[in-house]
């Protein structure tokens, strides 16, 4: 007699908090994970300029050190899927339907302009690079490899809330 394969008991207590009041699945911490770091040149900019706020001495200038423009465009995808978490509700258009059924491409989108730009700066001979510019381009592949291979993130990108009656 074959063994039966195992099955995963779900809590039906705890199964509900996994969608939304739409139905969907909750954007959960692996989704911000992988957004904070794809955002992260404009987040530091962005705690950079609320710390120092009408403060005055040479401390802005020791922390913008840490903050290259030329990334920045790398950036640009990754808030354009945030507007589209934002807009997660039925009542949203066409528009953001689609940015959010092709927010995994975004996301690839958005390291794979940081991987240009860190090889238009410096690039293909390894000596150039630091071992923090290594570290960094490891981070990109490693959430390039989640991307693709999440089943969560699949999943994430292929529900939107059903459009109202009214909008229709």
């Amino acid at each position: 007699m074959a063994a039966k394969p195992k099955t995963r008991v779900e809590n039906p207590f705890i199964e509900h908090r996994r969608y939304n009041r739409y139905g969907v699945l909750r954007v959960r911490w692996p989704f911000w994970l992988v957004m904070v770091v794809l955002m992260r040149h404009l987040l530091l900019l962005l705690m950079i300029g609320l710390s120092h706020r009408g403060a005055a001495g040479d401390s802005i200038g020791v922390m913008a050190t840490l903050i290259d423009p030329k990334f920045i465009p790398a950036d640009v995808p990754a808030v354009i899927l945030l507007f589209a978490v934002g807009a997660r509700v039925p009542s949203s258009g066409s528009m953001a339907r689609f940015l959010w059924r092709h927010g995994k491409i975004l996301m690839t989108l958005s390291i794979a302009t940081f991987l240009g730009i860190m090889v238009w700066r410096q690039g293909f001979v390894p000596a150039r690079y630091s071992q923090a510019d290594a570290a960094e381009i490891g981070v990109n592949l490693a959430l390039l490899a989640y991307i693709w291979l999440s089943r969560y993130l699949r999943d994430l990108f292929g529900q939107f809330p059903a459009p109202d009656a009214e909008a229709k």
